[in-house]
């Protein structure tokens, strides 16, 4: 799977987005997004045909201060991968 982010500085903030696409061969089964430890989303997809998901978080994170964004994807198979990012002074 393929996890990616985006952030801009909102007015409060950061908008996030976040994208998760599947391999060839795979389908998105369940995606986990937490921001600064923060539950943002627990999506389980029942139907095995998402091959791509995409989210945004409006004003979420810190600023000034550290954000950090954890995307936990799960395909069809159980095989889940993570993905980290962390921005801001550390």
């Amino acid at each position: 799977m393929n996890i990616t982010s985006t952030h801009v500085r909102a007015v409060i903030a950061y908008d996030i987005t976040v994208n998760v696409k599947a391999s060839s061969g795979e389908y998105i089964r369940e995606v986990r997004v937490k921001i600064n430890g923060e539950p943002m989303a627990t999506e389980s997809i029942p139907v095995s045909t998402c091959t791509t998901w995409v989210r945004a978080y409006p004003q979420k994170g810190d600023y000034p201060g550290t954000t950090r964004l954890h995307v936990t994807a799960t395909n069809d198979k159980g095989q889940s991968e993570d993905y980290l990012e962390t921005w801001g002074p550390v």
